[in-house]
């Protein structure tokens, strides 16, 4: 249960709404603004201000009891009315309190930015509404038309993480790892209450990644696992499932955090000369980043179907995508795409790359970002 947390009254240009992103999204700020953060997932704000607890209290008094949500937006909006700050950005972008913020202020310029992947069985509501939407690439608007999501202004701007990790990584002749698994481990896909969906992806996981060891110990190659949870507790579980898989075979585990690690996962995937995952956000970045990926879900259409990542897969050369679970096939396709010339390997996935992370070129995301933030301030 979330506690009432007291806070100072501010102003700001730029309100930063939620926890995501706080360790990067100051890369999209530009130096001249004055910015602020709020974050309502573990606290409950409660501003120090007389016209805040008016505003508070005019709101419950017309309070329209027939609305969803209706306590925490009457309280969020009270929150962002009093800061009255001149635009908003958010890595939330399934958030419906703000996309119906954004809506009923139309004055105040609210920014949604895509930092993950949004499938059409949950992901994202159906019902909200996105004023400016900058995605990770061209797909996501054929998925808010197939789902109802309404935006009105979409920006196919790439991955700013992405952006981020290439900024920094120092690419040298070869690479650290010859193979790389995205893991997709969660702890929901382990719970007695676990839906049919996440036993689905769990089975899939286990088998691709058994599959990837028994290439890799056949082939005598390296191996790299880049972890997905973030707590240490959860990272300490998820490095003994996939030693429970690998049995003796040897590889290595990366942590990411949400601190100074945060981009290792993406800086051991560059370094990596294969990398192999389900359906990960961060091997469709790396895909877009040039990387031989191979793309694992493909192998079971039904898995597709019911995880509703369908639009991503469509704009998939079939040269990365498993085609069926066999390891025979498995491992023919491993060795087609790693002995394939990057030349050629780049010539046929390019195209794709583009479409559905749309890294801009000659610039990083995070500058376009800020520059567009820098249009509305302006």
């Amino acid at each position: 249960m979330r506690k009432l947390a007291l806070m100072r009254a501010f102003r700001c240009d730029v309100l930063v709404f939620d926890t995501i992103g706080k360790n990067w999204i100051q890369h999209c700020l530009p130096a001249n603004c004055n910015v602020g953060y709020l974050d309502m997932r573990q606290r409950v704000p409660l501003l120090l201000s007389i016209r805040f607890l008016y505003r508070l209290f005019k709101g419950f008094l017309l309070l329209d009891k027939s609305l969803p949500g209706r306590l925490a937006y009457t309280w969020l909006s009270a929150l962002l009315d009093h800061i009255n700050p001149r635009m908003i950005l958010t890595c939330a972008d399934n958030n419906a309190l703000v996309s119906r913020y954004a809506r009923e202020r139309p004055d105040t310029p609210v920014i949604f930015l895509q930092n993950a992947l949004r499938d059409t069985v949950g992901s994202i509501d159906h019902r909200i509404y996105l004023p400016v939407y900058l995605a990770l690439g061209k797909v996501e608007v054929d998925i808010f038309n197939s789902i109802g999501v309404q935006c009105r202004e979409y920006r196919p701007t790439g991955s700013v993480k992405l952006g981020l990790a290439l900024a920094r990584y120092e690419p040298s002749n070869d690479s650290s790892f010859d193979l790389c698994f995205i893991s997709h481990y969660r702890p929901e896909l382990f719970s007695d209450d676990a839906s049919e969906l996440f036993q689905k992806i769990e089975q899939f996981q286990h088998a691709l990644f058994k599959s990837l060891v028994d290439y890799a110990t056949i082939n005598n190659l390296s191996l790299v696992v880049i972890c997905k949870t973030r707590e240490l507790s959860l990272q300490n579980a998820e490095r003994d499932y996939f030693t429970s898989i690998a049995r003796s075979a040897p590889f290595e585990f990366t942590n990411s955090d949400k601190g100074i690690h945060e981009f290792d996962g993406y800086l051991k995937g560059l370094a990596s000369d294969l990398i192999v995952h389900p359906a990960s956000t961060l091997g469709f970045e790396l895909f877009a980043a040039g990387k031989k990926v191979l793309f694992g879900a493909s192998a079971d259409p039904a898995l597709i179907r019911d995880w509703g990542v369908g639009h991503y897969f469509d704009a998939l050369p079939k040269l990365v995508k498993l085609q069926n679970p066999s390891s025979e096939l498995f491992n023919y396709t491993c060795d087609r795409i790693r002995k394939m010339r990057m030349v050629e390997y780049r010539d046929i996935t390019r195209s794709h790359a583009r479409t559905i992370v749309s890294m801009p070129q000659g610039e990083y995301p995070h500058d376009v970002v800020c520059r567009l933030i820098n249009n509305y301030l302006d």
